[in-house]
């Protein structure tokens, strides 16, 4: 996972520069985007679907849900320690191109986002699940 919202690069500059506290949110939300936009991303509007019983998944930010940040070439890097399961299709979704993070489980900060290495198509009956270290968020 490879970007930073504006809203997120914000609250880090304004932190470091300015003394202008940063709370981190005490669960963050994965969510899925049918449409990768980096703009309307950046600017924090996504694509969510609308059907087939789909909800942003809660995911803790602290003890161990997070593997310890390491170094993943030339970058920092931190991975989900275990899986992140979404609830089976119960209609059709459609095409999913992207993933993001956000501090809400609706509306909310998108905090990072980035593309699938391949979009999925949910049907009815799918589970869309993301495995253990698979979702790797990178800072260079």
């Amino acid at each position: 996972m490879g970007a930073l919202s504006n809203y997120l690069e914000s609250g880090i500059l304004n932190h470091i520069f300015k003394q202008v506290p940063y709370v981190a949110p005490s669960s963050l939300y994965i969510g899925l985007n049918k449409s990768f936009i980096v703009n309307d991303l950046e600017s924090g509007i996504a694509d969510e679907p609308t059907t087939g019983s789909y909800a942003r998944q809660q995911y803790i930010s602290s003890g161990n849900r997070w593997a310890n940040p390491c170094q993943l070439n030339s970058s920092m890097a931190i991975h989900n320690n275990y899986a992140i399961e979404f609830p089976l299709a119960t209609a059709a979704i459609g095409l999913i191109s992207g993933v993001f993070i956000s501090d809400a489980p609706t509306s909310g900060n998108i905090l990072f986002f980035a593309a699938l290495s391949s979009s999925r198509n949910i049907r009815e009956g799918d589970q869309f699940t993301i495995p253990s270290g698979s979702l790797k968020v990178t800072l260079d």
